[in-house]
């Protein structure tokens, strides 16, 4: 019951997330460096409202955190309750102020290159751009990564935020229906990958953090177990037409 319980709230929130909670245009990372691949699975988001205050949203609640006139402490928060070092930030503006005590945070921040570089978040000293894939999401074609730590930071995340920035976004528009394999009891983890059906018994996989589609195959359950191996994951959400899973009917 508990699982059925937690599974349908991770369903509502990413609902939420999905029908605009968050535009997945600009991430931030408002503590010190990370190791290994960025990834923005699970990750809170900030979001200004128009009475000058914040207030933010996990994916497995779909309560709001604050309102707060700190949208760092905020930050800092999310970061804190999800194990995500990332947070999505929502309408924010093109303009966003940060106050970055311990002279640490990042951003990504994806931008139509023909329009020029954005200005970088805050106390962002090091900032590195570089083509992203992201004009049929209508989020650009680029992305500008910046560091108030070092040129080394910034570089290590621009090696690894385009795919999961381009993850995210085409997450957005998938009808996501179920999730499929075995949840840890008691933790909050965010599905690993994505089983996509584009048509009757074609399956498309999504991973985070690789810009190739694995498939197409016809055996959508076969899939997730493969997208659970390659990512070492516990669960995959299931999107698309419900109607696309149906087995097939066999000839009487």
């Amino acid at each position: 019951m508990r699982d059925a319980r937690n599974t349908c709230t991770v369903l509502c929130a990413r609902a939420a997330v999905n029908w605009g909670l968050n535009d997945g245009g600009v991430a931030g990372r408002p503590g010190g460096s990370t190791v290994g691949t960025v990834t923005f699975e699970g990750a809170g988001t900030v979001a200004a409202r128009d009475s000058g205050d914040y207030v933010g949203y996990v994916p497995f609640s779909e309560e709001p955190f604050g309102p707060s006139w700190e949208k760092e402490r905020l930050a800092d928060e999310l970061v804190e309750r999800t194990s995500v070092p990332w947070v999505w930030l929502q309408g924010f503006g093109k303009s966003i102020q940060w106050e970055d005590s311990r002279g640490s945070a990042a951003f990504v921040q994806a931008y139509w290159s023909a329009r020029g570089v954005p200005s970088p978040i805050g106390q962002c000293r090091h900032s590195v751009q570089l083509a992203c894939p992201l004009e049929d999401v209508r989020l650009g074609d680029s992305l500008q990564v910046c560091s108030a730590e070092s040129e080394t930071d910034a570089q290590a995340i621009a090696r690894t935020s385009c795919a999961p920035m381009r993850y995210n976004a085409l997450s957005r528009s998938w009808r996501t229906w179920a999730i499929y394999g075995e949840p840890v009891e008691g933790q909050s983890i965010a599905p690993a990958a994505t089983v996509l059906a584009v048509g009757p018994q074609q399956f498309l996989g999504y991973i985070p953090s690789s810009l190739k589609v694995v498939g197409i195959s016809d055996d959508w359950t076969k899939l997730a177990n493969e997208l659970l191996e390659r990512t070492a994951g516990t669960t995959v959400w299931l999107a698309g037409p419900v109607k696309f899973y149906a087995p097939r009917r066999s000839n009487p």
